[in-house]
C-alpha cells in the first residue's frame, strides 16, 4: 500500500486523495484476497472518516482498479500462449518418452543397443522429428491465433523460436541428468 506524503492534508481539505494498492498476482488467489482486504480497510476508514467529518459524500478516498498486464482481462492473452507451451511439453517431452518406452516394451530397442551408434545419437534421432513437428505446429498456432483471434506476439518471432528451442534443450538435458543420477 502506497500513501502519498500529503495524505492527511488532502483528507482535511476535502479534496480526496489517492492510495495505491499494489497486489502481486503471481498467485492470483493471494493477490485478489490481499487487495480485497486492503480495499475493505480503506472503505471502512472512508466511511468512518465521512461520519466523523459529517460529509454527505462517502467518497473521500476513491478506489479504482487498474490492471497493468492484460488491462481488459481478455482470456486469450493468457490462454493462447499457455496452450502453445502445453503443446511444446507434450510433443517434445511426453511423446518421445512414450515412443522410447514402447520400443523398449516391444524389444525393438535391443536392436539399437547392438547398432554402432551412441545412446545420445539414438535419443536425438528419436527427439528431432518431434522437435521439427512442434516447430511446424508452433507456426500453425501463430497463424491460427493471428487469423482467428487477431492475436499477434509483440516480440520477434526469431526470439520466440530461439526461446522455444532453448526450452526444449534445457528440459531434455534436465530430465536426462535427473534420470542418470537417480532423482526420478
Amino acid at each position: 500500500m502506497d500513501m502519498p506524503s500529503n495524505f492527511e492534508q488532502d483528507i482535511i481539505s476535502g479534496d480526496g486523495t489517492k492510495v495505491k494498492i499494489l497486489a502481486n498476482a503471481v498467485n492470483g488467489l493471494k493477490g485478489a484476497l490481499g487487495g480485497s482486504y486492503l480495499g475493505s480497510i480503506i472503505n471502512d476508514f472512508n466511511s468512518e472518516l465521512s461520519s466523523n467529518i459529517g460529509l454527505w459524500s462517502p467518497s473521500i478516498i476513491n478506489i479504482s482498479v487498474q490492471n497493468r498486464y492484460n488491462q481488459y482481462l481478455d482470456y486469450r492473452i493468457y490462454m493462447i500462449p499457455a496452450l502453445m507451451v502445453i503443446l511444446l511439453i507434450l510433443l517434445c517431452r511426453l511423446l518421445p518418452a512414450l515412443n522410447i518406452v514402447l520400443e523398449k516394451e516391444s524389444d525393438t530397442i535391443e536392436h539399437m543397443n547392438v547398432a554402432p551408434i551412441s545412446k545420445t545419437t539414438f535419443i536425438f534421432a528419436k527427439l528431432i522429428p518431434y522437435w521439427v513437428i512442434w516447430l511446424i505446429l508452433l507456426t500453425i498456432c501463430f497463424v491460427i491465433s493471428w487469423t482467428v483471434y487477431n492475436f499477434v506476439p509483440q516480440g520477434s518471432f526469431i526470439v520466440i523460436y530461439a526461446a522455444a528451442v532453448l526450452f526444449i534443450l534445457i528440459i531434455n538435458i534436465l530430465v536426462k541428468y535427473m534420470c542418470k543420477n537417480g532423482v526420478v
